[in-house]
């Protein structure tokens, strides 16, 4: 057995990785469940990222991105600014210029949306994926020096993990990139490492780098990791330091570095006037409050729980310890400043996603040191491969709940989990009602601008048991942070089975043209028992943009008329103080 794998040719595992890949991708991204899920590749942080390619290439104006909730917002001075930076669009132009020659050869409409940019753009995050694993096996192989064990790892890395999910199904989400930059990233300081220090090399890192940054801004901080192959600070003062810190290097770098730098501000200049633009307004990080261990162990995208392979990854780095080098040091450095940067954004769990997303990008950083241990002990040995081996196969569980909406991206408990653990039937799909949006981001506290509280102990059938609706403050325009927290406690008669019944906000404008319209179900389970009171919590992001003196409705719909009781009906709409 171990003859034939010794054998096996890393082509035919990157061939079948890609078949594979391509595979679940056409199936499941361009197919689907409507037959046409290629309508759905461009859309929540898929469509901010991607949207300046149409906006600059097509219609010739920044500001046909249109006003998106999402992923724009408007300045003080109405100029339409898209938060992403422009790393992910950089990196699908081949693509959407591939797409843009067949959408003319075949005749179709040159729109950058029909279905040849969903197939070409939607192939862009497979092939840096793709290639990335290349040279993350090269790193392996060098290190582990076991073929098999480096094919393993491979596997684990691209199957096992949440990365395979969002290089498929959400890959124009910016993480297969982030991904795929940073294994280029390390395998230029590993080359820089291994074969000595050049001024290609060095061109080709600060690349790497620099497209890390214009990707996800906050993935800077790998730059942490330049020590990261070297045993000792001399050694790396040696083959590194005391070579960059000449006026070659130098110039070289500074011009790679504001290169990347200025085709942002151009970017930001152009849709607003001003070179340096916060993109990410209403939005940051609670730095005096990191919440690690809700990100690791919670029920709600932890990735002990959803992406067990990569936290078996990041532990490993903990083996280490009784090295006591520099790379080492280094390692764990870098480990703790990543949990501490990642679990202070005000959305803990990155909205609704599957797993901590995030950690996607920094997964080859310890799929490397993994492949530096030298486990003597077989049982740990054995036991660490068998984990990731059923983390694997959770993780493809996972993703299939996920992407047929048993697994919900946001608001799960350990109750829930209970409920669909290992349910693949299609009955069990949006089987959890209710929202849970997380509080918006807000330093300086809270305004609250509108309560109501019902109390009704007796049974309603009526189609509107409860109602309210208010006139939202003219001092607020282009608010998008607009929060609602909902206390409501239920009871579901023997008879009845409150599947119907839905919680509705409804925004008009002065006019009473309706802004938005959006629902969820009242009931947070489908299949709870009837004859229990159920009590519950929801948070609510308002549906839109709210201008002063839009109309907001908020009421129970109850299209059937069905018997229950709504004992208790409390709502606190709130927006952030700046």
């Amino acid at each position: 057995m171990k003859t034939v794998f010794k054998k096996f040719s890393e082509r035919i595992l990157f061939i079948a990785l890609a078949i594979f890949f391509i595979f679940c991708f056409y199936q499941f991204r361009l197919i689907g469940k409507s037959g046409e899920e290629w309508k759905r590749v461009f859309t929540s942080d898929s469509e901010g990222y991607y949207a300046y390619l149409p906006a600059i290439f097509i219609y010739e104006n920044l500001d046909q991105q249109h006003y998106h909730q999402g992923f724009n917002f408007i300045t003080e001075n109405n100029k339409i600014v898209n938060k992403y930076y422009i790393g992910t669009s950089l990196l699908e132009s081949p693509f959407f210029f591939i797409a843009t020659v067949h959408s003319k050869i075949v005749g179709a409409s040159v729109d950058g949306f029909n279905f040849y940019y969903s197939f070409w753009v939607g192939l862009a995050p497979i092939f840096y994926v793709m290639l990335s694993l290349v040279y993350l096996y090269r790193m392996v192989l060098y290190f582990s020096k076991n073929k098999l064990f480096s094919i393993a790892l491979i596997i684990f890395t691209a199957i096992g993990t949440n990365l395979f999910y969002y290089t498929v199904y959400k890959g124009n989400f910016s993480h297969a990139f982030s991904f795929s930059f940073m294994v280029f990233y390390l395998w230029n300081l590993f080359i820089i490492y291994k074969d000595g220090f050049s001024v290609k090399r060095l061109a080709g890192l600060l690349i790497c780098l620099m497209i890390i940054f214009l990707i996800r801004p906050v993935n800077i901080i790998c730059i942490l990791l330049l020590p990261v192959f070297y045993t000792s600070f001399a050694e790396f003062h040696k083959n590194f330091i005391s070579v960059i810190f000449k006026y070659k290097t130098i110039v070289l770098s500074f011009a790679i570095v504001v290169f990347f730098i200025f085709l942002q501000m151009m970017v930001w200049k152009i849709q607003t006037g001003n070179w340096i633009v916060w993109s990410y307004n209403q939005e940051g990080f609670y730095f005096d409050n990191p919440r690690v261990i809700e990100q690791l162990f919670g029920w709600d995208g932890g990735i002990m729980i959803y992406n067990p392979v990569m936290a078996i990854f990041i532990f490993s780095v903990f083996f280490l310890l009784k090295n006591k080098k520099l790379n080492t040091v280094v390692l764990i450095a870098f480990s703790i400043l990543m949990f501490y940067v990642l679990s202070c954004w005000w959305a803990v769990t990155y909205g609704y996603t599957f797993g901590i997303r995030p950690y996607i990008d920094f997964t080859a950083v310890f799929v490397v040191a993994f492949s530096v241990l030298n486990l003597r002990n077989k049982f740990i040995y054995s036991s660490l491969i068998l984990l990731m081996i059923l983390g694997l196969a959770g993780n493809l569980l996972f993703s299939y709940q996920n992407y047929f909406d048993i697994l919900p991206a946001q608001g799960m408990n350990a109750q829930k989990f209970k409920q669909i653990f290992f349910k693949t039937n299609q009955k069990y799909s949006v089987c959890f009602g209710g929202s849970f949006n997380p509080l918006p981001y807000a330093p300086n506290g809270y305004l609250v601008v509108y309560k109501y509280d019902f109390k009704k102990t007796s049974d309603v059938n009526a189609e509107f048991p409860v109602s309210t609706e208010f006139t939202f403050p003219s001092k607020y325009n282009h608010i998008r942070n607009v929060h609602c927290t909902f206390n409501i406690d239920y009871f579901i008669p023997f008879n009845g089975s409150m599947n119907e019944v839905l919680l509705v906000f409804h925004v008009l404008d002065s006019l009473n043209n309706t802004i938005d319209y959006y629902t969820f179900p009242l009931k947070e389970y489908k299949f709870e028992k009837p004859g229990l009171t159920r009590k519950v919590n929801y948070t609510v992001d308002y549906p839109n943009v709210i201008n002063g003196n839009s109309i907001v409705k908020i009421y129970i719909w109850n299209p059937k008329n069905e018997k229950f009781n709504i004992n208790k009906f409390k709502l606190i709409t709130v927006v952030p103080k700046f």
